[in-house]
């Protein structure tokens, strides 16, 4: 009878954990205090109820490691940053699109699209040049050839036109004669004048 009793309580504490041992336990297990563990715990499932851990030894859930990761830059991802990063090293890449076109600050980066449009307001050396606005050249201007647009100057420092100049030669006569009806004021005759044939109405 005593041993009935002895296997029995063997059998009772079979049953139970062993604080000195390891223990499998083969159905759910709920503690309602906090779990100190000094080792490791092995379990295929562990349900975490506090959602947001606040120290670094806490247990996490899926869904907030899910959470947290992403919020973080893929390597091998396209990333979208929704607000402004610093780097301070160097940055590699093979493409980088910039959103802003123009920009606002001297280290802004430029687009493509930005550059086309100012250099396409510049003067090129070995280009032909349509100015809209008048030029102002401080220096020297050396060219092989210079296109007037106003044929009539209107101002002495005007350039002016080889129409402009010809058809103001046109109008002069190359040599006096007889019958050039050349109204003169007065003469002054001096000792080196002299005239043949030639009449001067006093």
């Amino acid at each position: 009878m005593s041993i009935a009793k002895t296997d029995g309580l063997l059998t009772a504490l079979n049953s139970t954990a062993k604080l000195a041992s390891a223990n499998t336990f083969t159905a759910n297990q709920t503690i309602t205090g906090d779990l100190l563990v000094n080792g490791g715990a092995i379990a295929n499932t562990a349900t975490v109820l506090s959602t947001t851990p606040t120290l670094n030894g806490h247990l996490t859930l899926k869904s907030y490691v899910d959470s947290q990761f992403a919020l973080t830059a893929k390597l091998a991802s396209v990333n979208t940053f929704t607000a402004n990063q610093v780097i301070n090293g160097n940055l590699k890449a093979n493409i980088v699109e910039i959103v802003t076109t123009t920009p606002t600050s001297n280290s802004h980066l430029t687009s493509k699209l930005y550059v086309d449009n100012e250099v396409a307001l510049t003067a090129r050396l070995a280009s032909l040049n349509t100015f809209t606005a008048n030029q102002n050249i401080s220096d020297d201007l050396k060219a092989d050839n210079v296109l007037v647009t106003n044929t009539t100057p209107t101002l002495n420092t005007h350039l002016t036109s080889k129409l402009y100049v010809g058809t103001a030669l046109n109008g002069k006569q190359d040599s006096l004669s007889l019958d050039s009806h050349l109204a003169i004021k007065s003469v002054l005759v001096t000792n080196d004048t002299s005239s043949s044939g030639t009449n001067v109405a006093g």
